[in-house]
Order: structure tokens, then sequence, then C-alpha cells
């Protein structure tokens, strides 16, 4: 039969009132001897640690998934940007076709032809 204070209290107050109390009511045959007090008050304790690092883990998860969330939506950001951005630059180097076939058949001139060139390079 364990010690009725450890089982309402908990393994470190029954200790303590179970070795205060044990004597008057003559527990100490039932209880155990000291030894297997502080084992059982060792084993308790482990316990405890274990639970902690299991609730330590759980949280550590939790911030990583959080975490690697929002980078994924600042890495679908960014590809839409460079998706734009070739797009852009697509458009730009078509235009820059026209004016070049424009230019080749008279009907542009040297400045607008000149001035789309560095429009082109900045965007590549």
């Amino acid at each position: 039969m364990n010690n009725p204070f450890r089982l309402i209290l908990g393994n470190v107050a029954a200790a303590f009132l179970g070795q205060g109390l044990g004597s008057l009511f003559n527990w100490s045959q039932y209880a155990g001897n000291d030894s297997q007090q502080q084992r059982a008050i060792a084993i308790g304790d482990i316990q405890i640690k274990i639970a902690e690092l299991q609730r330590n883990k759980a949280e550590l998860q939790q911030k990583l998934r959080e975490q690697v969330t929002v980078e994924i939506l600042k890495l679908e950001e960014l590809a839409r940007a460079f998706q734009i951005e070739q797009a852009i630059a697509k458009r730009d180097k078509q235009r820059l076709e026209i004016a070049r076939v424009s230019y080749r058949f008279g009907e542009g001139d040297s400045e607008r032809y000149l001035a789309y060139i560095p429009q082109v390079e900045k965007n590549k």
C-alpha cells in the first residue's frame, strides 16, 4: 500500500508528510524504506523533466513551422516579383525589336532606337 499522502499531494510533499506523520500512524511498514522513497522521488523528478522536455519540443516545432511558413510566403512573393520582371524584360526586348525593324525600314529615328537599348540592358 502506498503512502496516502503521495496519492493526494504528490511525491515531494508526501515524502515530508509521510516521514513526519508516518511514525504517528505507523505507515513506515507500508511505505517502504528511505532508499525506495528516494528512488520514487527521483523517478517523479525525471518524469517531470521528461514532460517539460516534451512540452519544449512541441513549442519549438510550432515555432519552426511558423518560421518555415513565413519564409515560404516570402519565397513565393519573390518568385512572383521575378516573374513580373521577366515579363517586363520580355516586353522591353520586343519593343527593342520593333524599334530596330522600324529603324531599318526608315520609320523611326536614331534617337528613339538608341534610347531603347539602355532600357533593355538595364532590365536584363
